[in-house]
């Protein structure tokens, strides 16, 4: 009976193996590179999530030393707080940072752009005060992503979506490449489940399809 097959991009029409691409330091004179990537990595050691792994594998690979940092606290799906060396560290999505923790970004604004047209993740980084640094890493493109979807449209499937939180210059991009007919970018948690709603009150018949934590809101709805 389904008429519509929703996926979440990350982990599921990519692999969930991503890669460090670019380490961005924003305060050159207390977070040099190496110190931002290896208290990063640190913290980052206590979660589950491909951008988790992608950095501690990184910072084992250039075997930095593991950083002392007091207890994470976390905001699923979007970041985590912590306390280090009498700083507190914030790392997450820019929505996170941004609207949560009031660290803006908009002075790196050209950065951050050009890292994201090169097809990139960004995880951000900051203290209390200020924004410090951007990790940026790379997932690839399943390679039978778009033989899979081509294979539903054949079982009948009339319309394909895809949610992610990239900015929608990538996503719709990567959309083409696979093609998914709609696209919702720049989606947190919360939106994602906002979205399947909207779709059902359209009429349509849904699978979602989604990995990890992030997918739990829009996998109950």
């Amino acid at each position: 009976a389904i008429d519509t097959v929703v996926f979440d991009k990350t982990g599921t029409l990519t692999h969930s193996d991503l890669e460090v691409s670019d380490v961005v330091v924003l305060d050159e004179e207390r977070w040099p590179r190496n110190r931002l990537l290896a208290v990063t990595a640190s913290i980052e050691e206590h979660a589950t999530h491909p951008i988790a792994d992608a950095i501690v594998r990184k910072a084992r690979e250039e075997k930095l030393n593991h950083i002392d940092h007091g207890e994470v606290d976390y905001l699923v799906a979007h970041g985590m707080r912590c306390p280090v060396n009498g700083d507190t560290l914030l790392i997450g999505s820019r929505h996170y940072l941004e609207e949560h923790e009031d660290i803006s970004f908009a002075r790196f604004e050209r950065r951050i752009r050009a890292l994201e047209a090169d097809g990139k993740t960004l995880l951000y980084i900051g203290t209390a005060t200020e924004a410090i640094g951007l990790i940026a890493l790379r997932d690839t493109l399943r390679e039978d992503a778009a033989e899979v979807i081509d294979a539903l449209r054949e079982l009948g499937i009339e319309h394909f979506v895809m949610l992610t939180g990239d900015r929608r210059t990538r996503a719709e991009a990567l959309a083409r490449k696979v093609g998914i007919d709609e696209v919702f970018a720049e989606q947190v948690p919360e939106d994602k489940a906002g979205v399947i709603a909207q779709l059902r009150a359209e009429g349509r018949r849904i699978a979602f399809v989604g990995d990890g934590v992030n997918d739990g809101p829009a996998m109950v709805a």
